[in-house]
């Protein structure tokens, strides 16, 4: 019956819009999940570019380390070649020392040697001259005198050539000595070097450490970025993997939901379809009603004496026409909901139908009378 059809079609109008909110509501899940994996695949990339940077400092700092260690060897290099130019440079310094002592000392020596040659020449000269004096005064033998004057000359001779070996000997001293002090000079300049080169090696060795305790600490910061973007890209594929999950959840929902709707769709259609035919079945039966009353209205004013009118029957093909009506134009589904309040004839201007129903969850009232057409009855 209609009050049943009218009853399945809200149900259907029910399950249509349930269906319909469920497929919008899958339809924004499935945005919201695009929108995070959109947004999950944009963290994963930043991670990933992160990740790349950390990477690039970490190789960064670790040739920084390796140069610097590097450094750090070349200046060990240094300082020990410093060390033993300098030990070089002190044991020359003592040599040389030793060769001017040794020099100061022959030196001594040759003008000892000198001296004493000196001597016997001024010997042999005093015993060469008393010599000569005593073979021209004394008349002694010529060739004992000759003999003692000829031994005086070589011990001249002799002496002379001592001479001449101490000057050389002591030329030689004082050369060794030059040499000896031009070394000393040379090893105290290679010393000043040996430590200059020293100091700039320590210095390049504290810059070489400081150097390396930064890229340590930047290799420590970058591999903690490292970490950090390895942690983020972890986070942003998680993320991503549940966003797909929710996507397809949302997606299978939707289907199901868009299923549900179509479902809903055509019980609706289908009830309505029913209510169509039961509807137009009865608009044709209350149309009928009328035109059956109508005709019944038509006999009885021909049968009628004196003019009388027909009013009953005239008041129930007026209830019919509002049933009709509400049925066609208020689309009213269940006519029990009608009530009516049977014709209300105070006088004869006021005579009318009170019928009362609900529409959109308000009680309604509406009235209705009649002028009978007396061309048409």
């Amino acid at each position: 019956n209609m009050k049943e059809i009218a009853v399945d079609i809200e149900k259907a109008k029910e399950e249509q819009e349930r269906a319909a909110a469920a497929e919008a509501d899958a339809a924004d899940r499935k945005a919201q999940a695009e929108n995070e994996i959109k947004a999950a695949k944009d963290a994963e990339d930043a991670a990933a570019a992160k990740k790349d940077q950390a990477q690039k400092e970490i190789e960064a700092a670790e040739e920084v380390e390796a140069d610097a260690a590097a450094k750090k060897v070349q200046a060990q290099k240094e300082i020990d070649a410093a060390e033993k130019a300098e030990e070089k440079a002190e044991a020359d310094i003592v040599k040389a020392e030793e060769t001017i002592k040794t020099a100061e000392d022959n030196i001594k020596a040759a003008e000892a040697d000198k001296s004493e040659a000196e001597q016997k020449k001024a010997d042999a000269e005093a015993a060469q001259e008393k010599a000569e004096a005593q073979k021209n005064q004394a008349g002694q033998d010529i060739e004992a005198a000759q003999k003692a004057a000829e031994e005086e000359a070589a011990k001249k001779a002799q002496a002379e050539t001592d001479i001449e070996k101490a000057k050389s000997e002591i030329k030689a001293a004082e050369d060794a000595i030059e040499t000896a002090v031009d070394d000393i000079n040379k090893a105290l300049s290679d010393i000043e070097t040996a430590q200059t080169n020293k100091t700039k090696a320590e210095q390049d060795i504290k810059d070489a450490e400081k150097e390396a305790a930064d890229a340590a600490s930047q290799k420590t910061q970058a591999e903690q970025n490292m970490q950090d973007a390895l942690n983020a890209q972890a986070d942003a594929q998680k993320k991503k993997l549940q966003a797909v999950e929710d996507k397809t959840k949302a997606e299978t929902e939707e289907a199901k939901a868009t299923e549900d709707a179509e479902a809903a769709k055509e019980a609706l259609e289908k009830a309505s379809d029913e209510f169509k035919k039961i509807q137009d079945d009865t608009l044709e039966q209350l149309y009928q009603d009328a035109k059956d009353k109508q005709n019944e209205i038509q006999k009885a004013l021909e049968e009628a004496e004196n003019g009388e009118l027909p009013w009953g029957k005239m008041d129930d093909l007026a209830n019919t026409l509002i049933q009709y009506t509400f049925l066609q134009k208020e689309n009213i589904r269940e006519m029990d909901a009608l009530q009516f309040s049977g014709w209300e004839s105070n006088s004869d201007a006021n005579n009318y139908v009170l019928v009362t129903y609900e529409k959109d969850g308000k009680e309604v009232k509406r009235y209705f009378d009649y002028i009978r057409d007396s061309e048409t009855g």
